[in-house]
């Protein structure tokens, strides 16, 4: 059976060793400590998103890069076989595209539970988001901006800047949320 955490915390490890990096320079690059992402590392610890977008920014790699794997020429993305993500009593992701070098994007389905708010770290400069909405009603905070949004409502925003998104019903929202890296 495929294990989550265990192939995260072997693509970051990797990542590191590629870069020469030691733990504690890891650790002074993303603002993660150095326990915390030996503890990663080694599959010990189920890392929130919150603290893999830390490791990906300070390490400079999409967040889906560290869920790649082999890809075929055609494959079909179910989600009862993806592995989400989760904060719990918070969200649930799945990644349906992870990135690749040639497509310089990856796609998520976000299920935001009731009433939720996930406040999400600002991505590089050179990155833009699409959040679409599927299901419910959602508020996404940019900086100062606030945008209300419903079903098949789109917004897209350059996510250099701290990000929220709450949950405005007693029912669970759904979000595609696509991440662009220029």
């Amino acid at each position: 059976m495929f294990d989550l955490n265990q192939a995260i915390g072997e693509k970051i490890k990797l990542l590191r060793s590629q870069r020469g990096l030691t733990l504690n320079q890891a650790a002074e690059l993303t603002g993660v400590s150095k326990s915390m992402i030996g503890q990663i590392e080694r599959g010990n610890s189920a890392p929130t998103v919150t603290t893999l977008w830390k490791i990906c920014n300070g390490l400079k790699v999409s967040f889906s890069s560290l869920l790649e794997q082999c890809e075929k020429a055609v494959t079909v993305a179910r989600k009862e076989q993806l592995q989400p993500l989760t904060e719990q009593d918070v969200y649930r992701l799945f990644s349906y595209i992870p990135f690749d070098f040639a497509r310089k994007f990856e796609a998520f389905r976000m299920e935001l539970l009731a009433r939720a708010r996930h406040d999400s770290e600002a991505h590089s400069d050179a990155v833009e988001e699409f959040v679409y909405v599927t299901e419910g009603q959602v508020e996404v905070r940019v900086d100062d901006e606030v945008h209300q949004l419903k079903k098949d409502d789109l917004l897209r925003f350059t996510a250099k800047v701290k990000h929220r998104y709450i949950n405005l019903s007693d029912e669970e929202a759904g979000l595609f949320i696509i991440i662009v890296y220029q």
